[in-house]
């Protein structure tokens, strides 16, 4: 009976594959697997950026997958900086993202602020192009983000406050699922901008609230994290109208203290509008 597969046999496996194929020039790991901070458990992936001569052919077979081990699945998709990623679920559910990309690519990451892909760490395994000596140029800090404009803050809160409506008007049309997906997916990430845009504007623009969400339970100060709770909705008209109200309060409350920390000027009349035809139409149903 052979041993389960394990990350380690993985990255030992794929290291050999790439070091024998000549199309590839550079294989590093990044992501958790390679950070200082907020290490790999147990459940993470292992992101591989691959560089090679071409990319295509890796996107037009599934041959050389089956060259690195016995796996359950794979797919592709795109990746935040334009380029493919093949997503392959390995024996033992080993989840692994092969992102390839050319030379080319490579220098496009490293000129533009996508290079903080590789500011929270890489592992260089094979180096047949003298990366290494460019990787070690990147300053390892963390990424500092970019303040929130006061224009793109207006926009963001109006965006918010037309999609109440909007998602109310689905729920009196029965269209639950338009309204439920309106109300936790888009009206969900206008909040996210405007929390890290808090919590910013609480700790500073280099307070690290990483990206998409991720470990929000870790960067988000209490009182949001005990908002939150309240907001995401059963897939119920009646509890989609309460989740909707709910988060209607705390993004208000978190839009109004961003604009006073910030100084910027807050909507209060496109708030007042939108919260009582919302008010008047799902009250009840709320």
């Amino acid at each position: 009976m052979h041993d389960p597969l394990t990350y380690a046999d993985l990255i030992e496996k794929i290291t050999a594959w790439a070091k024998e194929l000549p199309a590839i020039r550079a294989l590093v790991i990044i992501g958790s697997r390679a950070r200082t901070t907020v290490q790999a458990d147990q459940y993470s992936d292992l992101d591989l950026l691959v560089v090679a001569d071409e990319t295509e052919p890796f996107f037009q077979s599934a041959a050389w997958i089956g060259a690195i081990g016995s796996h359950w699945l794979w797919f592709d998709e795109p990746t935040p900086v334009g380029t493919l990623e093949r997503r392959v679920l390995f024996d033992q559910a080993l989840d692994v993202d092969f992102a390839f990309v050319t030379s080319g690519d490579l220098e496009q990451i490293l000129a533009t602020e996508a290079v903080s892909i590789l500011q929270r760490g890489y592992r260089v395994l094979v180096d047949k192009i003298e990366l290494t000596g460019k990787l070690a140029k990147i300053p390892p800090a963390k990424p500092v983000v970019r303040p929130l404009t006061e224009e793109t803050f207006a926009n963001t809160v109006k965006d918010f406050w037309y999609h109440a409506v909007w998602c109310g008007k689905k729920l009196l049309r029965g269209e639950t699922w338009m309204a439920k997906s309106c109300l936790d997916g888009y009206m969900k990430r206008r909040l996210l901008l405007l929390v890290e845009s808090q919590a910013h504007a609480r700790h500073g623009w280099d307070y690290d609230t990483w990206f998409d969400g991720r470990f929000f339970d870790t960067w988000a100060d209490p009182d949001i994290r005990a908002g939150i709770r309240t907001t995401f909705a059963h897939y119920d008209k009646n509890d989609i109208a309460r989740a909707l109200f709910a988060t209607m309060d705390l993004f208000r409350a978190v839009a109004r203290e961003t604009a006073e920390r910030l100084s910027f000027a807050y909507p209060y009349r496109e708030d007042q509008a939108t919260t009582e035809w919302v008010k008047q139409h799902l009250q009840r149903l709320g």
